[in-house]
């Protein structure tokens, strides 16, 4: 059964979707990524966190940003 791994970085403009892509091809994983941003192309969402078996963040700052908007989830965040 694949693994839903969650790429973020701050705009989901480079970083974020070049994990998304070097893994889009793999089956053992199904991919997506997002921003933390309000102005990212793709931003951060809860129903993201939930679909997520584990969500890599880019900085350190990526996951504060994370647990402390989505407080009430319980993230796997590396």
């Amino acid at each position: 059964m694949p693994v839903n791994l969650l790429f973020v970085c701050s705009q989901n403009k480079w970083r974020s979707p070049t994990g998304e892509t070097l893994y889009r091809n793999d089956p053992r994983v199904n991919v997506r990524s997002a921003g933390t941003s309000a102005s990212a192309k793709q931003r951060i969402s809860e129903p993201d966190l939930i679909w997520a078996d584990l969500v890599l963040v880019m900085e350190n700052k990526h996951k504060k940003i994370i647990t402390s908007q989505f407080r009430n989830l319980d993230l796997p965040l590396i």
